[in-house]
C-alpha cells in the first residue's frame, strides 16, 4: 500500500466513524429530533423520514422469533429504489429457490418508494427475509448492530458510511452490483487537479470491494482501466486479474424470461385478449407503436399533423400505457380520439368505436407493460423529457425499436443497448419532432434484430453462473 493510499484510508476511516458514531447522532438528538417535536406541522419531509425509520421498531416487534430469524443471515443486500430491487431480484429469486430453507437474506432499503415491494417480498418468505430501513435521519450506527450476514451487496452507488464500514471488514465479502460511472465525470475525464483528487476518493471506494459487476460493457471497460492504474485505497489482498470488473446486468435475465413466448399466456388469455386480437387482426406488426410509461407531457408527440393523419386514417395503431393512470387525463391528444381500457371493463363497445373512428388506445393496466411490448415494432419510452427515462431494456429485449427523451443521464440501459444496437435506439430531443424520427428510422433495414438480443443472453447467463459459483 502506498503512503498516499495509507493516509487516505486512515482519513476515510476517521471521517466515517465520526459521521456514524458522533456527528450524525449529535445532529439527530440536538437538532433534528427537537425540530420535529417542536414543529409537528412543519418540515413534513423530516417527519416522513423519521416515521419511515421508526417502522423498524414495529417490524422487529412483529417478527416471529423462529430459529431462522435468530441465526446469522447468509447474505445482506442494500437497495434504494424499485429499479434497484428489480436489478437484484433475479439473484434473490435464484438463491431462495436453489438454497436450502435455512438460507436467510437481510434486505436493507433506504427509500419509502420501495417499501411496499419489499414488504410484499417478505410476506412471501417470512422466515427467510429480514428487512431493515436504512437509518439516515436517525443514528446510523443502528444498522451495524442489526446486520449479521458476512456477505454484503450494494447496488449502483449507495456508498453510505455505515455500509462501507461494515463491508470493508476483513471477515465480510463485499460485492458491488450494477456498478456504473454514469454522472462520474471525473472518472470518465480525469483531467485537472480537482478531478484527480475526486478520483482518489472513487479509487478508494471501488477498490473496497471484493467483486464488482458492471452495469454495461462501457462501465466494465472504464472501471477496469480506472482501477488498474489507481493507487488510492486497498484491493483486499487480490491481484489485478482476480479483481477484474465484469459486465453483468441481471435485469436482462428477468426481462428475457418475461417476454419469452412460454410466459405470455397470462397476457394473451387475460382481460386484454379482445384488444390483442384486434391488434393482430387489424394491423401488421410494423404498423403498431406503443408509448410505454407515458407521462402527460409526452402527448406532445401528437403535435405533428402528419402523425395525427396517419392515426386517423388507420395507417398506424398507437397504444399508450401511462406511468400514472390517475393523471393521464391531462394529456393533450390534439383532438385525437382517446379510448381508455380499464381492468374489469367490457371492451367490446370501445373496440367497435375504434373500428369506426381510429384513435389512440390508453391501456390503464398495471404490471403488463413488459409483456405487452412484444406486440409492437416500435416503442417510445416515457420519462426522458422529465426526471429520467424509464426502462429501455424491456422494449429492446421484446424486439422493439426504441425511442426516448434526452434525460438518459442515469440510464445504464441506454449505454448497454447503444453498445449492441446503435441503430435500434434513438434519442428524441423535442417531442414535436418524434414522428420525423419515427418515419426516418422505419426506412432503415433491420438485419436480424433479434440476433443481437439473443447474443446478449448468451453472454449474460455464463456470467451469472460464474458470479454465483464465485460468490456463493
Amino acid at each position: 500500500m502506498s503512503s498516499l493510499s495509507f493516509v487516505f484510508t486512515i482519513l476515510y476511516y476517521v471521517f466515517s466513524y465520526l459521521v456514524v458514531y458522533l456527528i450524525q447522532p449529535l445532529v439527530f438528538f440536538a437538532f433534528l429530533q427537537p425540530l420535529v417535536r417542536l414543529f409537528p406541522n412543519r418540515f413534513s419531509f423530516l417527519h416522513q423520514r423519521n416515521n419511515f425509520e421508526l417502522r423498524n421498531q414495529t417490524t422487529m416487534a412483529l417478527s416471529t422469533p423462529a430459529p431462522s430469524l435468530t441465526l446469522p443471515a447468509q447474505l445482506a443486500i442494500e437497495i434504494s429504489s424499485e429499479g434497484e430491487l428489480e436489478q437484484v431480484r433475479p439473484l434473490i429469486d435464484f438463491l431462495l429457490q436453489q438454497r436450502p430453507s435455512e438460507f436467510v437474506l437481510e434486505l436493507i432499503f433506504s427509500s419509502e418508494s420501495v417499501e411496499k415491494a419489499v414488504l410484499e417480498l417478505q410476506r412471501r418468505h417470512p422466515r427467510r427475509i429480514r428487512i431493515f430501513r436504512l437509518p439516515l435521519f436517525r443514528p446510523m450506527g443502528a444498522l451495524l448492530g442489526w446486520i449479521t450476514a458476512k456477505k454484503l451487496i450494494l447496488c449502483r452507488y449507495d456508498f453510505y458510511p455505515s455500509l462501507m464500514l461494515y463491508g470493508r471488514r476483513n471477515d465480510v465479502k463485499f460485492i458491488l452490483l450494477s456498478a456504473t460511472t454514469k454522472n462520474r465525470t471525473s472518472i470518465r475525464n480525469a483531467v485537472g487537479v480537482v478531478n484527480s483528487l475526486i478520483n482518489c476518493y472513487w479509487g478508494f471506494i471501488f477498490s473496497s470491494f471484493d467483486k464488482i459487476m458492471a452495469a454495461s460493457p462501457l462501465d466494465e471497460k472504464i472501471l477496469n482501466s480506472f482501477l488498474s492504474g489507481h493507487v488510492c485505497g486497498r484491493v483486499r489482498g487480490r491481484d489485478r486479474e482476480q479483481r477484474k470488473v465484469s459486465f453483468l446486468d441481471l435485469r436482462v435475465l428477468q426481462i428475457a424470461d418475461r417476454v419469452s413466448s412460454e410466459n405470455l399466456h397470462d397476457l394473451q388469455e387475460g382481460e386484454l385478449k379482445p384488444f390483442l386480437q384486434y391488434l393482430l387482426q387489424r394491423f401488421s406488426h410494423e404498423q403498431r407503436l406503443v408509448v410505454g410509461s407515458g407521462w402527460p407531457i409526452e402527448g406532445e408527440i401528437f403535435a405533428s399533423a402528419d402523425f395525427r393523419r396517419a392515426i386517423l386514417r388507420g395507417e398506424l395503431q398507437v397504444t399508450i400505457v401511462p406511468h400514472c393512470v390517475h393523471n393521464f387525463s391531462l394529456v393533450n391528444s390534439y383532438d385525437l380520439p382517446l379510448y381508455y381500457l380499464f381492468p374489469g371493463q367490457d371492451f367490446s363497445e370501445q373496440l367497435r368505436l375504434l373500428e369506426r373512428r381510429p384513435g389512440v388506445v390508453v391501456v390503464a393496466f398495471r404490471g403488463i407493460l413488459c409483456e405487452l411490448y412484444t406486440y409492437f415494432a416500435d416503442a417510445f419510452v416515457g420519462g426522458g423529457h422529465g426526471r429520467s427515462v424509464h426502462s429501455l431494456l424491456e422494449p429492446y429485449l421484446a424486439g422493439c425499436r426504441v425511442y426516448c427523451g434526452p434525460r438518459i443521464h442515469r440510464s445504464t440501459e441506454y449505454d448497454l443497448i447503444y453498445s449492441l444496437s446503435p441503430q435500434e435506439i434513438q434519442v428524441v430531443e423535442n417531442l414535436s419532432d418524434f414522428y420525423r424520427y419515427y418515419t426516418e428510422v422505419r426506412k432503415l433495414p433491420r438485419v436480424s434484430p433479434m440476433a443481437t438480443r439473443k447474443y446478449l443472453l448468451t453472454q449474460i447467463r455464463p456470467h451469472f453462473e460464474e458470479f454465483i459459483k464465485e460468490c456463493f
